[in-house]
């Protein structure tokens, strides 16, 4: 990652490494953050490591629980948690997702919530647009907020 192109504004770093950044923390190593603007609070949990990568970025406003997104490296947005069968709020993402997770694969977790499942007709670089938009709701959350 060239971190001079960045800073200049002539390049974007992948979602990954944007990821990476704001937790911080050693590669190989399980690293998180929680980052609480207002009633919002957005924490952000991921592992990197030479063989695979993951992120969950859980969502709660009010207190309440909205959603946990699961992110992958090298895929993308593959599944969500989200406390009921039908998702009403989804922030990061454009409301069409909304309206596309009605035909997603639904599945009853412990405890109550239900696991999102992508279907597999939701192309590749869909997933990982999704996990750009993502990305750039917790950045921007970063950016208003004091970390805890």
């Amino acid at each position: 990652m060239n971190n001079n192109a960045i800073e200049q504004g002539t390049s974007r770093a992948h979602w990954e490494d944007r990821l990476s950044i704001i937790v911080g923390g050693e590669e190989g190593s399980v690293r998180n953050r929680t980052i609480q603007v207002e009633s919002t609070t957005v924490s952000v949990t991921g592992y990197t490591g030479s063989m695979i990568s993951q992120w969950d970025v859980g969502i709660l406003i009010d207190s309440r629980f909205v959603i946990c997104y699961s992110l992958y490296g090298g895929s993308g947005l593959l599944d969500s948690e989200i406390p009921d069968e039908v998702l009403s709020e989804a922030p990061g993402l454009p409301s069409d997702f909304i309206e596309r997770s009605k035909k997603s694969v639904k599945n009853k977790l412990p405890g109550g919530n239900y696991q999102l499942v992508m279907g597999d007709d939701v192309p590749d670089a869909e997933l990982e647009e999704w996990a750009e938009c993502i990305v750039a709701y917790v950045e921007d959350q970063a950016a208003k907020s004091v970390s805890l």
